[in-house]
């Protein structure tokens, strides 16, 4: 009988080769990945301790933020990007959302090197005043706030027309902004308040970079309590790095009266009267899921027309997705 031997194949050198070259492919993704997970887990999900101490107007900032903390002065707070407070951002966006839904009249006040102390239940609306004239920013705060809290009104908020002011200086210390939510009041003078939101870029040291708090703030009892907020470290960064926080476009029917004015980007009055209705503002607040400063450089050497009013803000696309388009009076 016949017996066939039986043959045993080996690898060819080819298959060796991709073998190894898999192999090799394998072990570099996962260091890579390693690599990656531990950097990020040190870098962007540590908590970050920082010190809030700033001098002048802005003395007690972490009592007037957070009525708990008066006299502290070390916070921990988590470093951008971290995705657990971009969820916390979202949940105040989406109530600053719900709060418009039940508005007569919202309004955007700037302060920069100014901590807000104007937290009421309701506003005195000052006699032969006519309500249909409040229909800006500045008309507000000259003609409603500052009668109403004379001598601490025009201390605190920047008066502007179009384009909210930033900090002056290649590195500020501090910008900042309040938007007071309005409501119908069963008071006859008296403009309801229901909420105010509050946002505020500060600049630290040790370690270097801005401290950046959104905040609600509703008056139960006589007093101001915070409701909702969120808040973020952003390393290696400068307040300078963000900013307009509103933008306002006028009623389109103000063209009738021309102005030849421009303001600090060197656009003129008439440019921003667009809304063919009603009055409203672009809103931008920081967001904790980008790198603030590092996001929206691809965007600097970008040439706009002369007289666009997108110079004022054609950045900040890049730098949060926390923007909105916001009516002075949703009810309508």
């Amino acid at each position: 009988m016949y017996l066939r031997k039986s043959r045993s194949r080996a690898f060819t050198l080819p298959e060796l080769l991709l073998a190894g070259a898999m192999a090799a492919s394998f072990f570099t993704a996962a260091a890579l990945s390693y690599q990656a997970i531990t950097y990020n887990r040190k870098h962007y999900q540590s908590l970050v301790s920082v010190t809030i101490n700033p001098g002048g107007d802005l003395s007690g900032t972490m009592g007037n933020f957070y009525p708990n903390l008066a006299g502290e002065t070390v916070i921990n707070v988590f470093s951008a990007p971290s995705y657990g407070r971009a969820a916390a951002s979202q949940t105040v966006y989406d109530r600053f959302w719900e709060d418009l839904e039940k508005a007569s009249a919202v309004f955007c006040l700037n302060r920069n090197g100014r901590l807000n102390t104007i937290r009421p239940l309701s506003i005195t609306f000052p006699t032969g005043v006519v309500a249909m004239d409040i229909d800006s920013n500045s008309s507000f705060l000259q003609n409603v706030l500052i009668p109403a809290y004379p001598g601490t009104a025009a201390s605190i908020y920047t008066d502007y027309r179009n384009v909210s002011p930033v900090p002056s200086g290649s590195d500020p210390t501090h910008a900042g902004g309040s938007i007071f939510v309005l409501q119908p009041y069963d008071v006859a003078d008296q403009l309801g308040v229901r909420a105010v939101y509050e946002v505020d870029l500060l600049k630290v040291a040790g370690p270097n970079g801005v401290y950046a708090s959104v905040r609600r703030y509703v008056s139960v009892g006589g007093s101001a309590q915070l409701s909702d907020y969120y808040d973020v470290f952003y390393s290696e960064a400068r307040v300078s790095d963000f900013g307009p926080l509103f933008v306002a476009f006028e009623k389109s029917s103000r063209l009738a009266f021309p102005e030849t004015a421009d303001d600090a980007y060197g656009v003129d009055l008439d440019s921003y009267k667009v809304s063919p209705r009603a009055p409203f503002f672009l809103m931008w607040w920081p967001d904790p899921a980008f790198n603030l400063g590092k996001d929206g450089k691809d965007l600097d050497g970008v040439t706009l027309s002369a007289g666009d009013v997108r110079s004022a803000y054609y950045t900040m696309g890049a730098k949060t997705g926390l923007m909105g388009a916001v009516p002075f009076f949703p009810a309508l």
